[in-house]
């Protein structure tokens, strides 16, 4: 009878592994490729050295990037810190706060919020066509104080989003930073952020943007990307996660004031994007 039972718990013990083995992982919860620290450390020189050498032999305005490599969990930057007007990128921690909100019940996704527009319409409106008016309506609906407390305990601590006074009226910019725009990104991939029906619900609505003048300008066609721009009075950037079928990256890059924004601007960011989608297609 110990003998059979030995088998059959052999039996199970196989069978438990080769099933391990084959079950593909979550797609959103990728785990990062084992490396060593030598190659580590490699890698990240050279990756630094490629953000180094785009800012020396361009016109960069005094842009801030910020390059992570998903695969390997290894970043470079520029001006990491520094802070911007962040224009449309706000919407991305509206969308955030929003999706947050109807993770714990306090918000429902199909009340109506804006011109016979549900909170589900905004969303979509909002990040995939940049809309300005459900960006307003959505960040009132989740309330800036709440948002700006919320990202500053969550660790992002250059962003501000609530630059209204008591009488509602806008003093100043909103701002955020290439670091906490970066991190919320990362966050978002590795599932970290949201419930994963609310993440997979964000990253489809960023993969269908409708504004590409930015970083898919140097990826070839058909490349996913999970991405976000910003534009207005001089300011330019884009930020999102490249599906590379070698390696996933996120590319984050805030520019300007430029005088010439339509001129200026695009060509920076394809020259970017071409030579990060060569040094990760390796």
């Amino acid at each position: 009878m110990k003998k059979i039972f030995a088998s059959l718990t052999l039996v199970i013990l196989i069978f438990s592994i080769a099933y391990s083995q084959h079950t593909p992982s979550n797609a959103q919860s990728p785990e990062i490729i084992s490396i060593t620290m030598q190659q580590k450390a490699i890698r990240s020189k050279e990756l630094q050295s490629l953000m180094n050498g785009f800012i020396s032999n361009n016109n960069t305005n005094g842009a801030a990037i910020q390059v992570i490599d998903l695969n390997h969990d290894i970043r470079a930057s520029v001006n990491l810190h520094q802070k911007y007007a962040s224009e449309s990128l706000y919407k991305l921690f509206v969308g955030y706060g929003i999706y947050k909100k109807i993770d714990t019940h306090t918000i429902k996704i199909n009340t109506l919020i804006l011109n016979n527009m549900t909170i589900n319409d905004c969303l979509y409106a909002m990040i995939v066509y940049s809309d300005n008016d459900c960006g307003k309506a959505l960040g009132e609906l989740v309330g800036w104080k709440w948002l700006d407390a919320t990202l500053n305990s969550e660790g992002y601590k250059d962003t501000t989003l609530n630059n209204y006074d008591a009488f509602g009226a806008i003093q100043g910019k909103k701002i955020t930073s290439a670091c906490d725009v970066g991190l919320l990104f990362q966050r978002l991939y590795q599932n970290k952020l949201l419930s994963t029906n609310a993440t997979n619900s964000f990253l489809n609505l960023l993969k269908s943007q409708q504004l590409n003048d930015g970083f898919p300008s140097g990826i070839p066609n058909g490349v996913i990307i999970a991405h976000k721009t910003g534009e207005d009075e001089g300011y330019v950037h884009d930020a999102g996660i490249v599906y590379n079928s070698k390696n996933n990256y996120i590319a984050v890059m805030l520019t300007g004031p430029w005088n010439y924004p339509d001129k200026d601007a695009p060509p920076l960011f394809k020259s970017l994007s071409l030579a990060l989608w060569t040094y990760f297609s390796k």
